[in-house]
């Protein structure tokens, strides 16, 4: 395994997560002071997710066939631009469209980085490589909403958007000067022919993990878009408060995220994947159900527990099956297509629920009931990724 080559991507990934994570908390706040509302702010939220998930499967089956870094790179110097873009915006729809540009640059950053990652690590390490990028993720995002709110309550808003700029430009330089170019990656030394889509969206363990990671993300991305507001209008917290309470939830899972990934990999990664489903139902259900603003620290501590075990155990599931199928990067894009699908349609079904019936409640009680069927079907479809395992 290249030590260097995984030591740049989770240096890169972490200060692309960084920049974003300094302002995407602000948003739903900052967009409301705009005169948005429930709709506006979860479409702000979600058409991130949808440009993610159009253009996945796109860069992913092309970084398996042209290579990794060109994505990597060019996507941190879109997510530099986005940040210019923040300064400019005067209007929702300006919101919206950055946002818009945004999820394309991620489409092209951390499957790719993910892929990559999977493609380096030896047999029976999945878990604990895997960890160490959703680490560097985690970390990135539990740092920018402390930052980003500190910032915005000492200096305002504009300069978190001036500080996400500086983050992401750090992260480009770093990938574009120290990954080796693409003739040096493994997969083409290998001169690998990764699978169709088709194929692999017949394949029972791929659309098992899809699900799940789909799943939590529909509960987390209502979370990210309304636990903010909920903290701001029904409790009256502090912008530095509320980034310190969204936080806590990558924070969780960045701290627990290797011993998980170290357990990954001697016990059931599909075992562990599970139990942190149930965590987060756990965490749905307190939500429902909070009357003080101590409640929601303990909210999040949930959603980080089970983000730990669920998100590390699926990456690491998918890592397995990706070099099994010899399309890494295809099926970390099929799995971010869950996470990016969970990430559009939770924010926006939650506004529109809130909207309707003025309960923002009844969102998160539809949510978690959509995900535990998932959950129940996930179960079900990879019964037999142990046989998986064994092969590679």
């Amino acid at each position: 395994m290249n030590k260097k080559i995984l030591l740049v991507l989770c240096l890169a990934i972490f200060t692309a997560v960084l920049g974003q994570g300094l302002v995407v908390p602000l948003l739903p706040v900052y967009a409301n002071a705009m005169g948005a509302s429930g709709f506006h702010i979860g479409l702000i939220f979600g058409i991130f997710s949808i440009s993610r998930t159009f253009f996945l499967p796109y860069f992913g089956k092309l970084s398996d066939k042209k290579g990794r870094k060109p994505f990597l790179v060019w996507g941190l110097l879109f997510y530099f631009l986005a940040s210019i873009a923040f300064l400019a915006s005067h209007s929702v729809t300006a919101l919206v469209l950055i946002r818009f540009f945004q999820g394309i640059a991620s489409a092209m950053i951390v499957p790719v980085a993910q892929a990559y990652a999977a493609e380096i690590s030896p047999a029976g390490s999945e878990g604990r490589i895997m960890a160490l990028v959703n680490i560097s993720l985690y970390f990135g995002l539990s740092a920018g909403p402390v930052f980003g709110g500190i910032i915005k309550d000492l200096f305002g808003i504009h300069a978190s958007f001036v500080a996400m700029g500086i983050a992401c430009m750090i992260g480009f330089l770093m990938a574009l000067v120290f990954l080796p170019p693409v003739r040096a990656e493994s997969k083409n030394v290998k001169k690998i022919t990764p699978h169709s889509y088709r194929s692999l969206i017949h394949d029972r363990n791929v659309i098992g993990v899809l699900i799940i990671r789909y799943g939590y993300m529909l509960c987390v991305g209502s979370l990210w878009s309304f636990l903010p507001l909920i903290a701001d209008t029904r409790y009256g917290m502090s912008s530095s408060t509320i980034g310190i309470l969204m936080s806590l939830i990558v924070f969780t899972s960045a701290v627990l995220s290797y011993p998980i990934g170290m357990l990954a990999d001697r016990t059931s990664k599909r075992g562990l994947v599970f139990l942190g489903g149930g965590i987060t139902l756990l965490g749905v259900l307190l939500l429902i159900y909070s009357k003080s603003p101590h409640d929601l620290y303990l909210v999040v501590g949930l959603f980080g527990l089970g983000g730990g075990f669920l998100t590390t155990s699926s990456a690491a599931m998918s890592a397995v099956i990706g070099k099994k199928l010899a399309s890494t990067g295809s099926v970390m894009s099929l799995l971010m297509m869950g996470h990016s699908a969970g990430m559009f349609t939770g924010p926006l079904l939650s506004g529109i629920i809130m909207d309707y019936t003025g309960n923002i409640n009844m969102s998160f009680q539809i949510g978690g009931t959509v995900a535990l069927i998932l959950i129940v079907t996930a179960f079900f479809l990879t019964r037999d990724y142990h046989l998986v395992e064994k092969s590679v």
